[in-house]
C-alpha cells in the first residue's frame, strides 16, 4: 500500500516524462533496523516517504518535491501522532504551520515557520491543551514574550 502510493505520487509529478527514472526505495538501516520507504524521480526524493521503526510503527511521514521536504510532515511516537507541519508557498516564501501534540492528542504547541525560521505568534499550552502557558512573538530581530503564566500557577488553577 505505502509502496504503491509512493510510486503513484512520483509518477504523477509534472516533471515525469518518458526519459524520467523512477526508483522505488525500501531501505533498512542498521543497527536499529529502521526502515525507509519512498520513491525517487531522477535521483531525487519525490512523493511520500515513510520511516518505520524496528517494531513496525510509523515514525515519520514526509512528502518531497524535487529532493526537498515540502508539503505535509508528520512525526509519530509509539505510533501516535505527536507533531504535524504543513508547508505552503506564498510568493517566494515557504510558510509552514506547525502543531505539536501530547500522546493523548492534546495540542501543546502551535505556531508557524517562514523559510524554516519561527515567525509570528507561537502558543505553548499546559498538558490539558486549554490553559495557556506561554505566548511568544518571533520576528527576524528576536523574540518577545507576550504572555507568561504567573509564577506558581499550573494548569487548571485560573
Amino acid at each position: 500500500m505505502i509502496l504503491m502510493a509512493c510510486c503513484t505520487l512520483s509518477c504523477n509529478n509534472p516533471k515525469c516524462n518518458k526519459n524520467s527514472v523512477v526508483e522505488i526505495v525500501d531501505r533498512t538501516y542498521l543497527p536499529q533496523k529502521d526502515r525507509q520507504i519512498g520513491a525517487t524521480l531522477n535521483g531525487k526524493r519525490n512523493g511520500l516517504w515513510v520511516t518505520i521503526d524496528s517494531s513496525g510503527k510509523v515514525e515519520t511521514e514526509e512528502t518531497y518535491l524535487n529532493g526537498k521536504a515540502f508539503g505535509v510532515t508528520k512525526t509519530f511516537q509509539n505510533g501516535i501522532l505527536i507533531a504535524k507541519q504543513i508547508d505552503n508557498l506564498y510568493k517566494s516564501d515557504t510558510i509552514s504551520s506547525y502543531e505539536q501534540y501530547s500522546e493523548s492528542g492534546v495540542i501543546l504547541i502551535k505556531g508557524q515557520f517562514i523559510n524554516q525560521l519561527k515567525q509570528g505568534v507561537w502558543f505553548y499550552y499546559f498538558s490539558n491543551g486549554k490553559d495557556l502557558k506561554l505566548k511568544v512573538l518571533y520576528t527576524k530581530k528576536g523574540q518577545k514574550i507576550l504572555y507568561k503564566t504567573p509564577y506558581g500557577h499550573t494548569e487548571g488553577t485560573y
